[in-house]
């Protein structure tokens, strides 16, 4: 089976038939169960051949989430409905996943993959061994989660840490957690013929008992990816064209603004869609903004879809960007509010 699937801001979201028409689902592996907001089940034949998916309903809000990616979300396929199909491959490249025997025709020579042997972690067939940086004596087991976009470090942070380039709201099953992103200089995989470095990914810690250690889609999409949970082996290609776009991957001159952009989840395909302003946490709003406020940008459109807000976010977040002076607000009364690109980022 072959499905498509959208990135937005680099989750992994597919669309797929429900009893009430086609819904949009976010493929977490990190999440143990498939859920969604109303709908009952999947049809037979949307992800599974000959089998319906039973849905549980929904454990905490989903609207947070959407708002920030943009997509009406239904639901999570998780990680029981990925390991029945016993083998999964991420087409990074195309955009688009394989299941089961359909992985089958990958094109890729295995003997051109980086080879990653999978331990249990968390009662899951899903954990590879890694580690940060220089700390090779520091190795320790890392759950590969598709709903993360970071590596996330779970230990307390020390003073040497704590430079973050933004703070952000991680959902967790112990409620949101404010955290704070920097950048590793190296994350170390241990694979079969050795160690797998890849260089300058983002990261976050967090002092959260009962949370593993995570390995998130900015680590996953440098790469094709095929997972198989019956051999417990990952395999990595190199992707022929990898993005570095800060929707897809953060790079060392992004800095994040103070504030976060909120989308209406439902505008997704409306053209010149709006948006809200929400601070971050410890920053005020710039002068001159207001939450809950829908706003638009003079001059400039947002790009229809559901991957619309990965150029505005690459543009916006990037100090090599369009908007090089100043961003210009126009709110829902026509008032015109004036906002320098420098305020967003000051600190």
């Amino acid at each position: 089976m072959k499905i498509k699937m959208y990135r937005p801001l680099n989750s992994v979201i597919v669309s797929l038939e429900t009893e009430l028409g086609e819904r949009y689902f976010l493929i977490d592996s990190g999440c143990p169960i498939s859920f969604a907001v109303k709908a009952k089940t999947i049809i037979a034949g949307a992800w599974f051949l000959n089998e319906e998916v039973q849905l549980s309903g929904a454990p905490f809000s989903l609207g947070p989430l959407s708002e920030r990616l943009g997509v009406p979300l239904e639901g999570f396929i998780g990680l029981r409905d990925l390991i029945r199909h016993w083998r999964i491959y991420f087409d990074f490249d195309h955009n688009e996943i394989l299941l089961g025997e359909a992985t089958r025709h990958i094109i890729h020579d295995p003997e051109e993959a980086t080879v990653i042997p999978m331990e249990m972690i968390m009662g899951a067939p899903i954990g590879i061994q890694a580690y940060k940086n220089e700390d090779q004596d520091k190795k320790s087991a890392f759950y590969i989660d598709t709903g993360s976009r970071f590596i996330i470090l779970a230990e307390t942070p020390t003073t040497a840490d704590l430079q973050p380039r933004y703070e952000v709201d991680l959902l967790t099953f112990q409620g949101v957690q404010a955290i704070s992103v920097k950048q590793l200089s190296s994350f170390n995989v241990t694979c079969q013929s050795g160690d797998y470095s890849s260089k300058r990914l983002c990261s976050a810690q967090m002092d959260a008992p009962g949370i593993p250690n995570v390995v998130g889609t900015e680590w996953l999409s440098q790469h094709n990816v095929f997972i198989s949970f019956e051999d417990r082996k990952l395999l990595l290609w190199p992707r022929s064209n990898p993005s570095s776009e800060a929707w897809e991957r953060l790079n060392e001159d992004l800095y994040g603004p103070q504030v976060e952009f909120i989308f209406d989840p439902n505008e997704y395909d409306k053209m010149n869609r709006s948006f809200s302003i929400m601070r971050r946490a410890n920053y005020p709003l710039p002068e001159g903004l207001s939450p809950m406020v829908k706003y638009r940008l003079k001059d400039y459109v947002i790009p229809v879809g559901l991957e619309g807000i990965n150029r505005f976010t690459t543009q916006v977040f990037s100090t090599d960007n369009a908007f090089e002076t100043e961003l210009e607000f126009i709110d829902e009364n026509h008032r015109e509010v004036w906002v320098s690109i420098k305020r967003l980022f000051d600190y």
